[in-house]
Formats: C-alpha cells, structure tokens, sequence
C-alpha cells in the first residue's frame, strides 16, 4: 500500500543573515562551506556562534495523510520518526515514511488497540479482541518484522508502555486493572479497580500514568508505591495520554474537541483544538503533533516546529511558527515552560 500527504500550504520565504527560502516540504540545501568546500574563504570572516530557536509568525503547517485507515486508534513514532499506527477496525499495523508513503507492518490482528517500543526497536501490540474474556494478547514485532506472543489469556487490553528495563505495562479495559509483565514472563497486578483504563504513559522518572475514560480521571503511581494518586479530575472520557520532549503530559478526550497539557500540580491548561473524533495522539522527534481521528478515519500533522541550514556553517536553525497575533520574541537560548501549538 502506497500513500502520499495531501498538498500543503507554504511557508513565506524568511529573512536569515542570507535569503534562504524554506517550505514544509522544501529546504533549499545550502553548500558546503568545509575548509576544501566551493565557499572556503568565503566566510572566513563568521565568528563561531550558535543557534537559538527563531520565532516565525505563521499559522501551523497542518497536513493530513492520504493513508487509508479503517478506525485508527493509537499511534507511535520509532528512533527515526516513522509512524506506526494501530487500525483497530482494519486488524492492521500501518506504517507511514517522511515521505508519507506507507505500508502494512502486520495484518490479521484482533483489534489492534496500544503500541509501544522498547529501547531495542522492538513494537509491542497489545489486542482487544471484542473484550472477550482471555482472548487478548501481547504481540512483539521485531525490527526484522517477526512476530511473537510475550502473553495470552488476558482480557480486553487498550493500551501498553514499556519501562526501562523491559517490563511491560497493559491496561485490561474489561477487567479495571493495569498488568506488569515482567521480563520472564510472570504476570502481576500493580493497579486494580480502576475504571475502564484506556491510556497509559510514562515518565522520564519512571511514574505511570493511568487515564480513566469511566471516572474522567488521571491516576499516578510513582516508583516503589502500592496504591495510585488521582492526578487530574474532571476530564470527558480521555482516550490518550503522552508526554512532549518537554515533559508536559498532554491529554486527548474523545468526547472534546480540545487537547489539554497537565502541569505538575495537575492543573489542566488548553492546548489545542483538534477535530470531533480524535483520539490518539504523539509527538515527532520536533515537538510536532500528530493525531488520529477515530470518526473520520485520518491522520493529520501539524507542524510548528522545524528547521533550516544556517548559510555560514551547515547546521541546523530551529525554527518555531507561532501565531501571527503575538509579536515575535528575540531568539533565546531558553524557552519558556508553557508549550506552542
């Protein structure tokens, strides 16, 4: 299966010490300027310096695939930013390039439902399969493309995340509890009675996040405790929780047309817009966002963050597209906590 993204719109050509003219698609490549390169001599006179993010007004670059999906329900990218997508309704794994051209990585599946890596490249699926009792599994897809079962005889899983050392974590929607499988392959609670999970996360500090579509709630369990914290109330059936570069936990509800960022005292901050019927979301090695839209069966990106080549040294340039109603800020070399969408 082939795809290709749809047309976009293009950047306005910016401003840099030289003219460089960039799109989302097009980077005008800059030559080499090495001590043997064409240019040598030519900027003899550039100090060293370096690169601080460029604020660019401009609205995001929003592109959606062309990739035909079924009911696309969660999302993951891998170390080199290839999207691989569970189609929950199609019993597919898609696989979309940088170029947007895609392919099927596994078929056959019983409602594919949570993706996750571990730091090997290797793709864990977890399946719904209808609910059915002991009829879920957890697949392990290496980077060859074989499969093998890591456990079967569970029930109604949604979601998965893997720890540092390579336990696994699934959420059994049916039975309102979150599973480890460890390494061996023995199977424990760490969580029960918790209503209807259908996402998980984890931190950097290896805390788990729990999102609860019945109750609206976040719970977190960190590293060596018994019994989770509720996080975050009051949200309208949460279908995916993730955390950006940054570290901010970012919250779709399938029930809003709003994805929200969590701060750590749990306070709940608008993030985005997004269309009716999204429910997974991720992030690129960017910061841009990707999400999938259950209703519609698509998958967009929006790009705010991106770069060019400085014209003196080859490197990359950050850049960030920010809305055209706020007044560019000088370039810094930190930026500030709140995140840009």
């Amino acid at each position: 299966m082939a795809a290709s993204k749809s047309a976009r719109r293009w950047l306005p050509a910016a401003w840099l010490p030289t003219v460089c003219l960039f799109s989302a698609a097009v980077l005008l490549p800059v030559p080499s300027i090495a001590d043997d390169g064409p240019l040598a001599g030519m900027f003899a006179w550039a100090e060293p310096h370096t690169h601080s993010a460029i604020d660019v007004p401009s609205a995001p670059i929003v592109t959606r695939y062309r990739t035909p999906l079924n009911r696309p329900r969660r999302l993951v990218l891998n170390s080199v930013g290839t999207v691989h997508v569970a189609d929950w309704g199609a019993g597919t794994i898609v696989q979309i390039d940088a170029e947007g051209q895609s392919r099927f990585l596994a078929d056959g599946l019983d409602e594919p439902a949570g993706l996750a890596f571990d730091q090997a490249e290797n793709l864990y699926v977890v399946t719904h399969a209808g609910g059915m009792t002991r009829q879920g599994r957890v697949i392990r897809i290496d980077p060859e493309g074989n499969q093998s079962v890591v456990a079967e005889g569970l029930t109604g899983l949604t979601d998965i995340v893997v720890d540092p050392a390579g336990d696994l974590y699934v959420a059994s929607f049916e039975e309102n509890r979150i599973l480890r499988i460890a390494t061996d392959g023995t199977v424990s609670t760490v969580i029960d009675d918790v209503a209807a999970p259908t996402a998980l996360a984890m931190d950097k500090g290896g805390s788990l996040f729990v999102a609860s579509s019945d109750d609206g709630t976040i719970l977190r369990l960190g590293p060596g405790e018994a019994l989770p914290v509720v996080f975050v109330r009051g949200l309208l059936v949460p279908s995916d929780i993730v955390f950006d570069a940054r570290g901010h936990l970012i919250v779709a509800s399938y029930g809003e047309t709003g994805l929200m960022w969590i701060d750590s005292r749990g306070t709940s901050n608008p993030f985005a817009i997004v269309p009716k019927g999204t429910i997974g979301i991720a992030f690129d090695r960017e910061g841009n966002l990707l999400f999938a839209n259950w209703d519609e069966h698509y998958l967009t990106r929006v790009v705010t963050h991106l770069s060019i080549p400085c014209p003196h040294c080859g490197k990359p340039v950050p850049l960030r597209l920010v809305p055209r109603t706020r007044k560019p800020s000088p370039p810094v070399e930190a930026e500030s906590d709140e995140p840009v969408i």
